[in-house]
């Protein structure tokens, strides 16, 4: 009884694993693509439209406070922003899922300056199809992706990809 139950769920998981794993296929935005435009709030309640940053090299940071690769990385970003902000780097940080209080305490505590939306049902994170956090896409100034990361970045990763985006 038991081998008749599980034996067809698990070949049913083995079928499934080679499309879970493929990274290609759990990207929703690829690099060469224009990145989805979206409209989300900030934590003062106003929206922000990526669009609205056209023709300035973006970088969106998909984040949640239980992540620990989140809070170094984040602070890590403030100098990388305040350096290049004069060469038009945006940075948009996306809490995502989680209540607003918590991503306004955990930006506080961090002291980032640059803007925080809040994706609150994590429906743009869906759209970009991040399943991992924190995940960073970085935009050239015409709005396509030139590059991602998964996780935390590897060293020079991050800086490298900021300066592909603003060149």
């Amino acid at each position: 009884m038991i081998r008749r139950f599980f034996l067809p769920l698990l070949v049913g998981l083995l079928a499934f694993l080679p499309a879970a794993c493929d990274d290609s296929k759990s990207w929703k935005v690829a690099e060469g693509q224009p990145a989805p435009d979206f409209t989300l709030p900030d934590l003062d309640g106003r929206d922000v439209r990526l669009s609205s940053l056209k023709g300035h090299p973006v970088v969106i940071r998909f984040w949640s406070d239980w992540s620990p690769a989140c809070e170094e990385e984040m602070m890590a970003i403030e100098p990388i922003y305040s350096e290049l902000k004069g060469q038009g780097l945006e940075v948009l940080s996306v809490n995502v899922g989680q209540h607003e209080q918590t991503a306004r305490d955990f930006v506080a505590k961090l002291g980032v300056s640059y803007p925080t939306l809040h994706d609150r049902h994590s429906e743009v994170a869906g759209v970009y199809g991040v399943v991992d956090l924190p995940s960073t896409f970085f935009l050239n100034s015409t709005g396509k992706v030139v590059g991602k990361i998964v996780g935390e970045a590897k060293d020079g990763e991050f800086v490298a990809l900021v300066k592909k985006a603003i060149s």
